[in-house]
């Protein structure tokens, strides 16, 4: 809750080893939740080709997580879907996603391909939505979604 200490920290940890994954990824959440979007995206962009490089202690979920920052970051923050959209397909492509994890993401990445004018990939996503949604209140916003793109409702 310290995002003063956690920062110091991570500064440090990233001076002793530049080309630490775990330390850049501490940086980008740090940079997050500071809300420092420049610093969010130059940090978990970072951490993640770190560790595609380098031998990293950085979990699967913790990469996933650096994912989801990044995507938030990119759509809702600094208003750029489009960048959002690759950061939504590659957390769909981890392993084990929970149903409920891949009916927030899949209703976060349509949004983002109707913000951009691509209804077609937005349907896409909300069909295979309306297939792992399981709440109630996610199938009324799905069906909202789809009214939105003028697509028929789903029967």
């Amino acid at each position: 809750g310290d995002h003063g200490s956690a920062l110091a920290l991570a500064q440090a940890a990233a001076a002793v080893d530049q080309r630490d994954p775990l330390a850049r990824g501490y940086l980008c959440e740090a940079a997050y939740y500071r809300k420092s979007p420049e610093e969010t995206i130059s940090q978990c962009e970072a951490a993640v080709n770190l560790a595609r490089v380098y031998p990293s202690r950085l979990t699967p979920k913790s990469l996933y997580r650096l994912q989801g920052i990044l995507a938030d970051t990119y759509k809702n923050i600094l208003g750029l879907p489009e960048q959002a959209i690759d950061h939504f397909s590659q957390m769909l492509a981890f392993p084990n996603i929970s149903p409920a994890d891949q009916c927030e993401i899949l209703m976060a990445r349509a949004e983002a391909y109707t913000t951009i004018s691509r209804p077609g990939e937005a349907l896409s996503d909300l069909e295979r939505g309306i297939q792992l949604c399981a709440r109630p209140e996610d199938q009324a916003r799905l069906e909202d979604m789809r009214r939105k793109i003028s697509a028929p409702p789903h029967q």
